[in-house]
């Protein structure tokens, strides 16, 4: 018999000089309780408070409209301040504020926002609501209020999200939430996925696969938008695309050189983003694109300047990170976009650690987009 399987009751209590072990640690154990209680009452008398629990502080200046979100063990100058009148960032409907401790003060609803979604033929789609909200405006991640004016911005989008396990739950858990997530059509479990990217505070885009030069050798996949087929075709394709899962601030090319360099197939495309409310990213991966001759005044629009990932070596992916960096403090902000490899999302880890340090502000995508219903954020290069 061992100690879990034996009885509780067995074997009266060992005694001392005719006292009970039992009565001793009762005797102690109440001199202790007394104790302590005296020296708590003691302690708030004298102006010392209790030590504090793990809770995270929240504070609302009476004037200011303020919000700001502490962790215990940060300083007096810690924390994440977000100015609205009801607590709720002014630009991002569908943001709350949690209890996220010293890892970050909001993150992004989970919930999808039923207006902002119509029948098509493949099941619910994004549309503007009814309001004017567009899915863009819900789900993007907001800047604080309170942002670091004057740094060179960076912004990076991580694709392939959802077509491996481990891969995808490294992006989520391991990268900041600053950093955009891209999932892939092809997943599984892609409305699980989206949530726990967005629970993470990731905003998340849509990859949609657009021809390659050496398509159908390169085939990126069901549905690809090709520069042959009918206008109608390529829409009754991204409508398939656009039901994999919800909650989507925009899309993001994938392959595409032959696509993305053919203005007449890309137009219906991008009226199409436009007409639903969406951003349109062209991740960097072909110097041949006219995604922003099409897009810019029309639709909200951003390309990456550099893929971090070309080659599959977190050093490599270091260097070109820096690049990345030399371009933002030349210009003011710079975009990369990668995959979600283990090299990768290490690299991008370990360089976001430091970043602030090195005067640089990471940032979403989709701060950095140029957006026609809005002053321009950014400057087209």
């Amino acid at each position: 018999m061992n100690e879990l399987t034996k009885p509780l009751r067995g074997k009266p209590p060992r005694r001392i000089a005719g006292i009970s072990i039992v009565g001793v640690l009762l005797t102690v154990l109440g001199v202790v309780l007394v104790a302590a209680v005296v020296t708590t009452i003691l302690s708030w008398e004298s102006g010392t408070p209790p030590a504090e629990t793990a809770t995270t502080t929240i504070e609302t200046p009476p004037s200011t409209g303020e919000v700001v979100i502490r962790a215990p063990e940060a300083g007096a100058d810690a924390g994440v301040t977000i100015t609205t009148p009801d607590g709720l960032p002014a630009n991002g409907a569908g943001v709350v504020i949690r209890d996220a401790g010293a890892a970050g003060a909001i993150a992004l609803s989970t919930e999808v926002n039923p207006a902002l979604l119509e029948s098509g033929h493949y099941g619910a789609i994004p549309r503007v609501g009814p309001d004017g909200l567009r899915p863009l405006d819900a789900y993007l991640r907001p800047l604080p209020a309170t942002g670091t004016s004057g740094r060179p911005r960076i912004a990076i989008v991580i694709g392939g999200v959802g077509l491996g396990r481990t891969g995808t739950q490294q992006a989520i858990d391991r990268l900041p939430p600053e950093i955009s997530l891209a999932l892939a059509p092809y997943g599984s479990n892609l409305r699980s996925v989206a949530a726990d990217a967005r629970a993470a505070g990731h905003e998340i885009f849509l990859q949609v696969p657009f021809e390659p030069f050496d398509f159908p050798a390169n085939d990126p996949g069901e549905h690809t938008l090709l520069v042959d087929a009918a206008p109608g075709d390529n829409i009754d394709r991204l409508e398939w695309l656009m039901t994999q899962f919800n909650m989507y601030a925009g899309i993001v090319t994938y392959a595409g050189g032959r696509f993305t360099g053919d203005a007449a197939a890309l137009a219906p495309v991008v009226q199409e983003l436009a007409r639903r409310g969406l951003m349109f990213l062209d991740d960097g991966a072909s110097a041949r694109s006219v995604t922003a001759d099409v897009s810019v005044g029309l639709v909200p629009y951003a390309r990456a300047d550099l893929v971090i990932d070309t080659v599959d070596d977190q050093t490599a992916v270091a260097n070109r990170l820096a690049q990345l960096e030399a371009l933002a403090q030349q210009r003011g902000y710079a975009i990369g976009s990668g995959s979600a490899f283990p090299n990768t999302i290490e690299a991008v880890r370990a360089w976001a650690e430091t970043a602030l340090a090195r005067g640089f502000e990471i940032v979403p995508v989709t701060a950095l987009r140029v957006d026609p219903l809005e002053a321009t954020l950014i400057q087209v290069p």
